[in-house]
Protein backbone atom coordinates (compact mmCIF):
# COMPACT_ATOMS: atom_id res chain seq x y z
CA UNK A 1 0.00 0.00 0.00
CA UNK A 2 2.82 2.28 0.88
CA UNK A 3 4.31 1.62 -2.52
CA UNK A 4 0.67 2.91 -4.44
CA UNK A 5 0.83 6.01 -2.32
CA UNK A 6 3.72 6.98 -3.63
CA UNK A 7 1.72 7.88 -7.25
CA UNK A 8 -0.10 10.78 -5.43
CA UNK A 9 2.34 13.16 -5.40
CA UNK A 10 3.67 11.92 -9.15
CA UNK A 11 0.55 12.39 -10.25
CA UNK A 12 0.11 16.18 -8.25
CA UNK A 13 3.26 17.05 -9.85
CA UNK A 14 2.64 16.56 -13.33
CA UNK A 15 -1.04 17.88 -12.71
CA UNK A 16 0.68 21.17 -11.66
CA UNK A 17 2.92 20.56 -14.92
CA UNK A 18 -0.30 19.91 -17.08
CA UNK A 19 1.83 17.33 -18.26
CA UNK A 20 -1.99 15.18 -19.05
CA UNK A 21 -0.31 12.28 -21.12
CA UNK A 22 2.23 11.19 -18.13
CA UNK A 23 -1.18 11.69 -15.30
CA UNK A 24 -2.44 9.05 -17.42
CA UNK A 25 0.51 6.81 -17.49
CA UNK A 26 0.19 7.23 -13.57
CA UNK A 27 -2.90 6.09 -13.18
CA UNK A 28 -2.42 3.13 -15.15
CA UNK A 29 0.21 2.18 -13.34
CA UNK A 30 -1.85 2.36 -10.37
CA UNK A 31 -4.95 0.47 -11.91
CA UNK A 32 -2.40 -1.99 -12.54
CA UNK A 33 -1.09 -2.40 -9.00
CA UNK A 34 -4.54 -2.62 -8.22
CA UNK A 35 -4.94 -5.69 -10.80
CA UNK A 36 -2.00 -7.33 -9.84
CA UNK A 37 -3.09 -6.99 -6.04
CA UNK A 38 -6.75 -8.83 -7.02
CA UNK A 39 -4.88 -11.36 -8.94
CA UNK A 40 -2.29 -12.22 -6.62
CA UNK A 41 -4.80 -13.24 -4.09
CA UNK A 42 -7.16 -15.96 -4.72
CA UNK A 43 -9.27 -15.12 -1.71
CA UNK A 44 -10.29 -12.01 -3.38
CA UNK A 45 -11.07 -13.07 -7.03
CA UNK A 46 -14.84 -14.04 -5.85
CA UNK A 47 -15.19 -10.16 -5.13
CA UNK A 48 -12.76 -8.18 -7.03
CA UNK A 49 -14.18 -5.07 -5.85
CA UNK A 50 -14.88 -5.92 -2.45
CA UNK A 51 -11.01 -7.03 -2.67
CA UNK A 52 -9.94 -3.74 -3.74
CA UNK A 53 -11.56 -1.57 -1.00
CA UNK A 54 -10.54 -3.98 1.50
CA UNK A 55 -7.03 -3.43 0.59
CA UNK A 56 -6.98 0.33 0.43
CA UNK A 57 -9.08 0.79 3.53
CA UNK A 58 -7.28 -1.99 5.64
CA UNK A 59 -4.68 0.42 6.54
CA UNK A 60 -6.83 3.39 8.15
CA UNK A 61 -7.94 0.72 10.45
CA UNK A 62 -5.14 -1.30 11.30
CA UNK A 63 -4.88 0.40 14.67
CA UNK A 64 -6.70 -2.82 16.06
CA UNK A 65 -3.66 -5.53 15.11
CA UNK A 66 -0.53 -3.75 17.24
CA UNK A 67 2.41 -4.47 16.12
CA UNK A 68 4.95 -3.73 19.23
CA UNK A 69 8.58 -2.60 18.24
CA UNK A 70 11.94 -1.58 20.20
CA UNK A 71 13.57 1.06 19.04
CA UNK A 72 16.84 2.73 20.54
CA UNK A 73 16.09 0.69 23.56
CA UNK A 74 12.94 1.55 24.54
CA UNK A 75 9.66 -1.17 23.89
CA UNK A 76 7.04 0.97 21.61
CA UNK A 77 3.04 -1.04 21.48
CA UNK A 78 2.23 0.60 18.40
CA UNK A 79 3.16 3.94 17.60
CA UNK A 80 6.62 5.20 17.68
CA UNK A 81 8.37 8.64 18.01
CA UNK A 82 7.87 11.44 15.42
CA UNK A 83 11.74 11.04 14.46
CA UNK A 84 11.59 7.11 13.61
CA UNK A 85 11.43 8.05 9.99
CA UNK A 86 14.71 9.83 10.28
CA UNK A 87 16.74 7.98 12.50
CA UNK A 88 15.53 4.78 10.24
CA UNK A 89 16.17 6.30 6.98
CA UNK A 90 19.57 7.03 8.49
CA UNK A 91 21.11 4.12 9.95
CA UNK A 92 19.61 2.05 6.89
CA UNK A 93 19.78 3.59 4.02
CA UNK A 94 23.54 2.86 2.17
CA UNK A 95 26.26 6.13 3.34
CA UNK A 96 26.80 5.91 -0.47
CA UNK A 97 23.89 7.16 -1.41
CA UNK A 98 23.78 9.75 1.00
CA UNK A 99 26.78 11.46 0.28
CA UNK A 100 25.80 11.36 -3.33
CA UNK A 101 22.92 13.64 -2.97
CA UNK A 102 24.86 16.98 -2.71
CA UNK A 103 25.86 16.59 -5.96
CA UNK A 104 22.29 17.66 -6.96
CA UNK A 105 23.97 21.30 -6.79
CA UNK A 106 25.57 20.71 -10.09
CA UNK A 107 22.91 17.91 -11.49
CA UNK A 108 23.13 17.99 -15.73
CA UNK A 109 20.34 19.89 -17.52
CA UNK A 110 18.85 17.06 -18.90
CA UNK A 111 18.82 15.78 -15.68
CA UNK A 112 16.98 18.85 -13.47
CA UNK A 113 13.24 17.92 -14.51
CA UNK A 114 13.96 14.75 -13.17
CA UNK A 115 14.95 15.75 -9.88
CA UNK A 116 12.92 18.39 -9.31
CA UNK A 117 9.99 15.32 -9.62
CA UNK A 118 11.31 13.02 -7.65
CA UNK A 119 12.07 16.00 -4.67
CA UNK A 120 8.64 17.11 -5.02
CA UNK A 121 7.57 13.10 -4.23
CA UNK A 122 10.04 13.02 -1.30
CA UNK A 123 8.90 16.02 -0.05
CA UNK A 124 5.34 14.61 0.04
CA UNK A 125 6.86 11.47 2.07
CA UNK A 126 8.92 13.58 4.59
CA UNK A 127 5.27 15.15 5.11
CA UNK A 128 3.01 12.47 5.42
CA UNK A 129 5.97 9.88 8.02
CA UNK A 130 6.10 12.69 10.47
CA UNK A 131 2.03 13.56 10.57
CA UNK A 132 0.78 11.90 14.15
CA UNK A 133 -1.16 9.20 12.81
CA UNK A 134 0.62 7.92 10.21
CA UNK A 135 2.68 4.54 11.19
CA UNK A 136 5.35 4.18 12.21
CA UNK A 137 6.42 1.04 13.36
CA UNK A 138 8.58 -2.31 12.48
CA UNK A 139 11.74 -1.44 10.71
CA UNK A 140 12.05 0.34 7.39
CA UNK A 141 9.00 -1.44 5.55
CA UNK A 142 6.08 1.25 6.04
CA UNK A 143 8.33 3.89 4.13
CA UNK A 144 10.69 1.48 2.20
CA UNK A 145 8.94 2.64 -1.10
CA UNK A 146 10.46 6.24 -0.90
CA UNK A 147 13.91 4.90 -0.80
CA UNK A 148 14.11 4.02 -4.60
CA UNK A 149 12.81 7.65 -5.30
CA UNK A 150 16.80 8.92 -2.93
CA UNK A 151 18.16 6.24 -4.40
CA UNK A 152 17.44 8.04 -8.00
CA UNK A 153 18.45 11.70 -6.62
CA UNK A 154 21.39 9.85 -5.66
CA UNK A 155 22.33 8.67 -9.07
CA UNK A 156 21.36 12.40 -10.69
CA UNK A 157 23.91 14.05 -7.34
CA UNK A 158 26.41 11.67 -8.69
CA UNK A 159 26.24 12.64 -12.20
CA UNK A 160 26.47 15.97 -11.28
CA UNK A 161 29.69 14.95 -8.92
CA UNK A 162 30.90 13.87 -12.43
CA UNK A 163 29.97 16.78 -14.30
CA UNK A 164 31.45 19.30 -11.43
CA UNK A 165 34.76 17.47 -11.56
CA UNK A 166 35.28 17.47 -15.44
CA UNK A 167 34.35 21.04 -15.62
CA UNK A 168 36.46 21.83 -13.27
CA UNK A 169 39.60 19.43 -13.93
CA UNK A 170 39.19 18.13 -17.33
CA UNK A 171 42.20 15.77 -17.07
CA UNK A 172 40.25 13.91 -14.02
CA UNK A 173 37.57 12.79 -16.95
CA UNK A 174 39.00 9.05 -16.35
CA UNK A 175 38.91 9.58 -12.50
CA UNK A 176 35.64 10.92 -12.77
CA UNK A 177 34.53 7.44 -14.78
CA UNK A 178 36.10 5.57 -11.84
CA UNK A 179 34.33 7.23 -9.46
CA UNK A 180 31.07 6.86 -11.29
CA UNK A 181 31.75 3.25 -11.88
CA UNK A 182 32.78 2.83 -7.85
CA UNK A 183 29.83 3.91 -5.82
CA UNK A 184 27.75 1.30 -8.10
CA UNK A 185 30.29 -1.98 -7.17
CA UNK A 186 30.47 -0.53 -3.33
CA UNK A 187 26.60 -0.61 -3.24
CA UNK A 188 27.12 -4.01 -4.94
CA UNK A 189 29.17 -5.10 -2.07
CA UNK A 190 26.59 -4.12 0.20
CA UNK A 191 23.98 -6.31 -0.71
CA UNK A 192 26.45 -8.95 -1.45
CA UNK A 193 27.61 -9.40 1.97
CA UNK A 194 24.50 -8.77 3.80
CA UNK A 195 22.57 -11.45 1.55
CA UNK A 196 20.19 -13.48 2.28
CA UNK A 197 19.36 -11.32 5.84
CA UNK A 198 19.61 -7.97 3.81
CA UNK A 199 16.10 -6.88 6.49
CA UNK A 200 18.43 -6.77 9.12
CA UNK A 201 21.29 -4.48 7.73
CA UNK A 202 22.33 -1.14 9.30
CA UNK A 203 24.78 0.80 7.78
CA UNK A 204 28.01 2.21 9.46
CA UNK A 205 26.30 5.54 11.07
CA UNK A 206 25.07 3.04 13.81
CA UNK A 207 27.79 0.92 13.45
CA UNK A 208 26.19 -1.96 11.41
CA UNK A 209 24.33 -4.72 12.97
CA UNK A 210 26.11 -4.76 16.10
CA UNK A 211 25.70 -0.82 16.55
CA UNK A 212 21.68 -1.42 16.20
CA UNK A 213 21.86 -4.28 18.81
CA UNK A 214 24.13 -2.48 21.31
CA UNK A 215 21.63 0.45 20.97
CA UNK A 216 18.23 -1.54 21.58
CA UNK A 217 17.09 -1.61 18.17
CA UNK A 218 14.96 -4.31 16.30
CA UNK A 219 17.56 -6.79 14.34
CA UNK A 220 14.81 -9.16 12.87
CA UNK A 221 11.28 -8.71 10.78
CA UNK A 222 9.16 -12.26 11.32
CA UNK A 223 11.46 -15.13 10.67
CA UNK A 224 12.95 -13.89 7.25
CA UNK A 225 16.49 -15.59 8.66
CA UNK A 226 14.84 -18.81 9.05
CA UNK A 227 17.16 -20.52 6.10
CA UNK A 228 17.43 -23.69 4.33
CA UNK A 229 19.91 -24.58 6.96
CA UNK A 230 17.74 -24.07 9.39
CA UNK A 231 14.78 -26.39 8.42
CA UNK A 232 17.31 -29.00 7.61
CA UNK A 233 18.31 -28.42 11.09
CA UNK A 234 14.51 -29.16 12.16
CA UNK A 235 13.96 -32.19 9.50
CA UNK A 236 17.02 -33.78 11.59
CA UNK A 237 16.81 -32.43 15.09
CA UNK A 238 13.33 -33.32 15.57
CA UNK A 239 11.54 -36.29 15.85
CA UNK A 240 8.18 -37.65 14.90
CA UNK A 241 5.64 -36.97 17.46
CA UNK A 242 7.08 -34.15 18.99
CA UNK A 243 6.39 -31.03 20.06
CA UNK A 244 8.01 -27.50 18.86
CA UNK A 245 7.30 -24.08 20.59
CA UNK A 246 7.95 -21.31 18.56
CA UNK A 247 8.14 -17.46 19.60
CA UNK A 248 6.23 -15.84 17.87
CA UNK A 249 3.80 -18.32 17.26
CA UNK A 250 3.31 -18.78 13.20
CA UNK A 251 2.58 -22.22 12.40
CA UNK A 252 1.33 -21.59 8.96
CA UNK A 253 4.51 -20.56 7.67
CA UNK A 254 5.94 -23.99 8.90
CA UNK A 255 2.77 -25.58 7.45
CA UNK A 256 3.80 -23.84 3.82
CA UNK A 257 7.21 -25.22 3.95
CA UNK A 258 5.26 -28.63 4.94
CA UNK A 259 3.16 -27.79 1.81
CA UNK A 260 6.23 -26.81 -0.78
CA UNK A 261 8.21 -30.18 -0.16
CA UNK A 262 10.62 -28.06 2.04
CA UNK A 263 10.53 -29.41 5.71
CA UNK A 264 9.14 -32.98 7.24
CA UNK A 265 6.48 -31.31 9.68
CA UNK A 266 5.76 -34.60 11.47
CA UNK A 267 5.67 -33.19 14.33
CA UNK A 268 3.26 -30.19 16.48
CA UNK A 269 3.17 -26.65 16.82
CA UNK A 270 2.86 -25.32 19.87
CA UNK A 271 3.05 -21.67 21.40
CA UNK A 272 6.34 -21.53 23.53
CA UNK A 273 4.42 -21.10 26.70
CA UNK A 274 3.02 -24.44 26.15
CA UNK A 275 5.40 -27.34 27.03
CA UNK A 276 7.31 -28.55 24.36
CA UNK A 277 10.47 -30.61 23.33
CA UNK A 278 11.99 -28.13 21.39
CA UNK A 279 11.92 -24.08 20.84
CA UNK A 280 12.08 -22.30 17.53
CA UNK A 281 13.24 -18.52 19.14
CA UNK A 282 13.12 -15.69 16.58
CA UNK A 283 15.05 -12.49 18.13
CA UNK A 284 12.06 -10.17 18.06
CA UNK A 285 13.38 -7.85 20.93
CA UNK A 286 10.15 -6.77 22.37
CA UNK A 287 8.87 -10.71 22.69
CA UNK A 288 12.52 -12.36 23.39
CA UNK A 289 14.45 -11.88 27.23
CA UNK A 290 17.39 -10.64 26.07
CA UNK A 291 19.99 -11.52 28.21
CA UNK A 292 18.43 -15.10 28.46
CA UNK A 293 18.00 -15.77 24.64
CA UNK A 294 21.77 -14.75 24.65
CA UNK A 295 22.45 -17.47 27.29
CA UNK A 296 20.56 -20.51 26.57
CA UNK A 297 22.65 -23.11 24.17
CA UNK A 298 21.13 -24.09 20.71
CA UNK A 299 21.45 -27.47 18.55
CA UNK A 300 20.87 -24.78 15.47
CA UNK A 301 21.60 -20.80 15.32
CA UNK A 302 21.50 -18.18 12.77
CA UNK A 303 23.73 -15.28 12.70
CA UNK A 304 24.58 -12.06 10.93
CA UNK A 305 27.82 -10.11 11.40
CA UNK A 306 28.52 -11.89 14.30
CA UNK A 307 24.82 -11.03 16.04
CA UNK A 308 22.15 -13.92 16.97
CA UNK A 309 18.91 -13.94 15.10
CA UNK A 310 17.19 -17.05 16.14
CA UNK A 311 17.81 -20.20 17.78
CA UNK A 312 16.55 -23.81 17.47
CA UNK A 313 16.84 -25.18 20.94
CA UNK A 314 16.32 -28.63 23.14
CA UNK A 315 13.86 -27.78 25.71
CA UNK A 316 15.17 -27.97 29.32
CA UNK A 317 14.29 -25.62 31.37
CA UNK A 318 11.67 -21.90 31.23
CA UNK A 319 11.95 -20.35 27.40
CA UNK A 320 13.94 -16.76 27.25
CA UNK A 321 10.17 -15.07 25.87
CA UNK A 322 8.34 -12.45 27.45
Amino acid sequence: FTGLLITLPVAVYFIARRRWSDVLVVAGGALAALVLVIASSPDKWAHPLGGVIQYLSYPFMRTGIPIPTTYLGTFHSFRLPWHYFTVMSAVTFPVEIWLCLPGLLFAPPRFRSLAQSLTFSVLFWLIVVHLPNTPRHDGVRQFVSVYPLIALLGFIGLTGYRRRLVEEYPRMLVASKAMFLAVPLALVGTVWRSHPHELSYYNPVIGGLRGAEALGMEITYYFDALSDDTLRAMDSHILPGQTLGMSPLWARLLESYRDHGRLRMDFKVVDYREPSDWLLLYRRRHMVDDEAYLRVAAVHEVTYDGVSLLKLVKRGGAAPAR
